[in-house]
């Protein structure tokens, strides 16, 4: 009788470490079936950008490529204002703005503030047209720059040059992520 209830005693340990391992087992398990999950949903984020900045690539290729140049390489001795048509495609108005940026960095580093300070409002207008026709991530990087810009042209006016480097980095980074 004694050797019975031990054996029992024995079984019911086993049968406990069993029911243990199985349940570390489906732990384990449902935590790698999340993990996959965030991962094929951060595939088909990435996806869904690939094919948005595709199909803009697609629309931008339409485009006659002297238009396309003109934006690219801009002239100088004229006013990035007064170039031809007005980019459409979330890549050429933030391209026109990046082009404006780098103007504005130079105008601020070269202590001619209150011309830089003109190129803020339609810098501004750039970037927020441009962030409407982005995904969420990129429209949000883009509008975060509305801040830094103010504070800018606050520094502008006092005779100082703000933040001129952010807002070319952030969309240098962008129109990196859009081109593919």
């Amino acid at each position: 009788m004694n050797q019975e209830v031990e054996h029992r005693m024995q079984y019911r340990v086993y049968v406990w470490m069993m029911a243990g391992i199985v349940l570390m087992s489906v732990f384990v398990m449902l935590v790698w079936l999340v993990q996959q999950s965030k991962m094929q949903t951060n595939m088909l984020v990435a996806l869904s950008v690939q094919q948005q900045a595709l199909v803009q690539s697609v629309k931008v290729k339409r485009k006659p490529v002297k238009a396309v140049q003109t934006l690219a390489t801009p002239n100088p001795s004229t006013d990035v204002g007064t170039q031809a048509a007005p980019p459409s495609t979330a890549q050429g108005l933030l391209r026109q703005a990046f082009i404006r940026a780098q103007k504005l960095r130079k105008l601020a580093k070269s202590g001619a503030y209150q011309e830089a300070g003109k190129l803020i409002a339609p810098l501004k207008e750039e970037i927020w047209k441009a962030s409407l026709k982005l995904p969420n991530k990129q429209k949000v990087a883009l509008q975060k720059l509305m801040g830094v810009l103010d504070y800018t042209a606050g520094q502008l006016r006092k005779g100082k040059t703000g933040d001129t480097k952010t807002p070319l980095q952030t969309m240098k980074r962008v129109l990196d992520e859009t081109d593919g």
